[in-house]
C-alpha cells in the first residue's frame, strides 16, 4: 500500500508494487472558460497496468484553445489544438521496511499534428526518488528526488519533494509537488478532497512563413488550480469524479524566434472537471 501512495505523489501514472497484475482506464474533461479572453478545454484519457515491481501506462491529452479577442485567424489556425501523447514505465525497489527507490521514464510527444513529427517534439521526461515511510496508526511518507519534468510547461529540471501524513483512518494531507491536498473519506464509497495543483503544456510549432504574418515556433500554457473534488466509488469498480475551483496565475504565451514572447489574455476564472476511472480485473 505504501508504494501505491508514494507513486501517486511522484507521477501521474506512478510507480506501484503488487504481487498480482491490475489495471485501470480513466477519462476526464476539464474546462476553463472566459467570456472575453482565452478559454481552454482539455480531454484526458489514460491506461495503467501494474505488474510486480513494474508499472506501465499511456495517456493522451488534447487541449482545445479559444483565443477570444486575441484571435487572428491568419495564423491562429495552427494553434487551436495541442495534443500530448505519453508512455510511462515505472520501477519500485524496496531497500528495507523504511526505504524505497522509485524511478519513472515517461517519453512525451507534444504537437499540433498539422506538421511532420520530428525528434524535437519528443521530450524524455523522467524522475528518480527515494521514499521514507513511517508505519503505525498514522503513517507518513516522505519523497525526495529529482526529475526532468513538464509539470510547469517546457520540460526542465525540478526537485521531487512531497510529504503525506495520515491524521486518522479517514483523513490525510499532502504537501509538495505535483499536488498539495487534504483528503477525507466520508464513507467507503464517498470522499472529498481540497487541492492545489498545476496544469500545463508546451509544444513547438512549425508552419510555413507567410508575408506579414508572425511565425510562431512554440506555445506554452500554465495554470494553477485550487478547488474541491468529490469522488464516488460504485460496487462494480467504477469511480466518478467532479472537481471545481479557481484557476489563477494563468499564462498562455506564444514564442517567435529571436523575439520576446507574446502573452495572450488568459484571465483567472473558475474551472470544472468531470471524469471517471474504471479498475480492471486482470
Amino acid at each position: 500500500m505504501h508504494r501505491h501512495i508514494a507513486a501517486l505523489l511522484l507521477a501521474c501514472h506512478g510507480i506501484t508494487y503488487s504481487q498480482e497484475s491490475s489495471g485501470s482506464i480513466q477519462y476526464e474533461y476539464s474546462m476553463i472558460y472566459n467570456t472575453d479572453a482565452a478559454s481552454l478545454n482539455k480531454h484526458f484519457a489514460a491506461f495503467g497496468l501494474e505488474q510486480g515491481q513494474f508499472t506501465y501506462g499511456a495517456s493522451f491529452k488534447k487541449f482545445e484553445i479559444d483565443y477570444g479577442k486575441d484571435n487572428d485567424g491568419a495564423y491562429f489556425n495552427e494553434l487551436q489544438s495541442i495534443q500530448s501523447v505519453k508512455f510511462a514505465m515505472g520501477y519500485a525497489h524496496e531497500f528495507n521496511k523504511n526505504w524505497d527507490l522509485l524511478a519513472t521514464f515517461e517519453p512525451e510527444l507534444n504537437s499540433n499534428f498539422k506538421n511532420t513529427i520530428t525528434f524535437d517534439d519528443i521530450y524524455p521526461t523522467f524522475s528518480l526518488a527515494v521514499t521514507r515511510k513511517i508505519e503505525g496508526d498514522h503513517p507518513s511518507y516522505t519523497i525526495l528526488g529529482v526529475s526532468f519534468s513538464s509539470l510547469f510547461g517546457k520540460p526542465r529540471w525540478l526537485p521531487v519533494v512531497s510529504y503525506q501524513k495520515f491524521i486518522s483512518k479517514n483523513a490525510s494531507f499532502t504537501i509538495g509537488l505535483p499536488e498539495t491536498n487534504f483528503q477525507y473519506m466520508l464513507s467507503p464509497k464517498n470522499s472529498i478532497k481540497s487541492s492545489l495543483f498545476v496544469d500545463s503544456f508546451y509544444s513547438k510549432i512549425r508552419s510555413d512563413k507567410q508575408d506579414n504574418i508572425p511565425n510562431i515556433n512554440a506555445i506554452e500554457m500554465r495554470s494553477y488550480n485550487a478547488g474541491l473534488e468529490y469522488n464516488y466509488v460504485s460496487d462494480n469498480n467504477w469511480m466518478a469524479t467532479l472537481r471545481s475551483g479557481y484557476a489563477f496565475s494563468n499564462q498562455l504565451d506564444l514564442f517567435q524566434e529571436n523575439r520576446p514572447k507574446t502573452g495572450i489574455d488568459f484571465k483567472n476564472t473558475i474551472y470544472i472537471t468531470m471524469g471517471f476511472k474504471y479498475n480492471l480485473n486482470l
